[in-house]
């Protein structure tokens, strides 16, 4: 009976993965995209955004950090929400068996009338591009505390 079974099985799960749209990709068609999630004004990591790839969608952990694999690849479009911040999205190239670092910066809402700009004047950081390392993002928001509590 095993013997029967498990070639239908086998033959099975050969016709589903050989027809299109059905099954995983092969790993040599897909590609991996991570990357931050961060306030644009702050540059502070933001936790909890939903990022949605290609019909599928991941939440950023606590620190920031998002991961989707498994992507097809070529061009896919990104999208980012997050309660608080605009929706962001813009269009990525992936790439086969390999990983595209994206960077994602959300805008805070406006809220209530007070320009965006005033919001954060005391903690905003000049500019956080998504190439600096972890570490000077760390180093630069640190010290713009430290030079926050020595005004206070």
């Amino acid at each position: 009976m095993i013997c029967r079974v498990l070639p239908f099985r086998l033959l099975l799960s050969g016709l589903l993965l050989a027809m299109p749209g059905c099954g995983d990709q092969s790993p040599g068609t897909t590609g991996v995209l991570s990357g931050p999630v961060y306030d644009a004004v702050t540059g502070f990591p933001l936790g909890g955004a939903t990022v949605s790839v290609a019909g599928r969608s991941t939440r950023s952990t606590a620190d920031g950090h998002y991961r989707l694999a498994g992507l097809p690849a070529g061009a896919v479009h990104v999208t980012v929400s997050l309660d608080g911040y605009q929706d962001y999205a813009t269009d990525v190239m992936v790439t086969a068996r390999s990983e595209v670092v994206l960077a994602l910066p959300l805008l805070p809402v406006q809220v209530s009338g007070t320009p965006l700009r005033d919001m954060h004047a005391s903690t905003r950081v000049s500019h956080v591009g998504p190439l600096l390392s972890r570490k000077r993002r760390v180093r630069s928001i640190w010290c713009r505390l430290r030079s926050i509590a020595r005004l206070a």
